[in-house]
C-alpha cells in the first residue's frame, strides 16, 4: 500500500498513457473490472504485462486474459525493475501524490489532478504528451480556462482603450 491505498496502475507502452485506478482490496475480480472498464475505452491490447503478484497469476485472470485475446508476459519475481516502463510510473504517481498531500482533500480528486497534468505533459522520449499520442489531440485543462480568460481579458483592454493620435 501507498499512503494506506492500494492503486492499480496500468501504462500504455506506445503512448506512456497513464491510468491508476484506487482500489481497496487486490483481487483477480477486481483487476479484471476495472481492465475491462479500461478496454471498454480503449480497446484490447495484444499484450499485458504484469508482476506476478496473485491477482494476474489467478486462473480467472488467465481465463479472462485467453477469451480476450491477449498475451500476458509475467515479469521476474522480485525484480521490479525487469518492468521498468510501468515501475517508473509507479515513482511518477508516488511522487506526485506525496507532493501534493501537502494540503488536505480527497485523495481520488488529486488523484486525477496529477493524471491530468501528466497526461497533457509532453515528454523527452517522445516529444509528444501521452494524450498527443493516443487521443491524436491536446486536451483541455483548468489551466487552459486561466490562460484563455488572460488573453481575453487583454483584449478587452486593448479593444476598450480609446485610440491615440
Amino acid at each position: 500500500p501507498f499512503m494506506n491505498h492500494y492503486f492499480l496502475i496500468v501504462v500504455d507502452a506506445f503512448s506512456t498513457w497513464l491510468e491508476v485506478i484506487e482500489v481497496n482490496k487486490i483481487t483477480s475480480q477486481r483487476t479484471i473490472v476495472e481492465l475491462r472498464n479500461i478496454f471498454s475505452r480503449f480497446g484490447l491490447p495484444w499484450t499485458l504485462v504484469s508482476d506476478n503478484g496473485t491477482q494476474f497469476t489467478s486462473h480467472e485472470f488467465q481465463v479472462f486474459l485467453k477469451m480476450n485475446g491477449i498475451n500476458h508476459k509475467v515479469t521476474a519475481p522480485y525484480h521490479p525493475s525487469s518492468n521498468g516502463q510501468v515501475e517508473r510510473y509507479v515513482q511518477v504517481v508516488k511522487k506526485g501524490l506525496k507532493a501534493m498531500m501537502i494540503e488536505p482533500g480527497d485523495i481520488n480528486l488529486k488523484l486525477c489532478r496529477l493524471l491530468v497534468q501528466y497526461r497533457k505533459t509532453s515528454h523527452s522520449e517522445t516529444k509528444h504528451s501521452p494524450a498527443e499520442l493516443l487521443l491524436g489531440r491536446t486536451i483541455r485543462t483548468r489551466l487552459d480556462l486561466m490562460k484563455q480568460n488572460s488573453t481575453d481579458h487583454l483584449e478587452d483592454k486593448t479593444t476598450n482603450e480609446p485610440q491615440r493620435k
